[in-house]
């Protein structure tokens, strides 16, 4: 999915993390056309550098995870480092973000 050049961006910006940081994916199979891609985003994104981890759960099975990161749609990720949490769901080709744990401050993009 991504270019050569936006590998090459990326694992730049990523060099730059003082710490580990976790994606924690949430995907189901059924009903979410674009769950597949983001989990292949996902997986390139964790493959570019050894301090990123991708953690990925049912949306549908494992709802003790799904609680506890407050998820309520997919495909819905968590980008959890040392400093702060931060959810993004992807909603009809729009992006919304939540800060910290308990959602804070919301923004959408199109």
């Amino acid at each position: 999915m991504l270019s050569e050049r936006d590998r090459r961006a990326i694992r730049d910006r990523l060099q730059e993390m003082e710490g580990p940081v976790k994606l924690v994916n949430f995907t189901q199979e059924l009903e979410c056309p674009t769950c597949r891609e983001t989990g292949q985003l996902l997986r390139e994104l964790a493959g570019l550098s050894e301090k990123l981890s991708l953690e990925v759960h049912n949306f549908q099975r494992d709802t003790e995870q799904v609680s506890r990161y407050q998820i309520d749609k997919v495909p819905g990720t968590v980008v959890e480092g040392a400093r702060r949490q931060r959810r993004a769901s992807v909603v009809k080709g729009a992006r919304a973000f939540s800060h910290g744990s308990q959602g804070g401050t919301s923004m959408v993009e199109g």
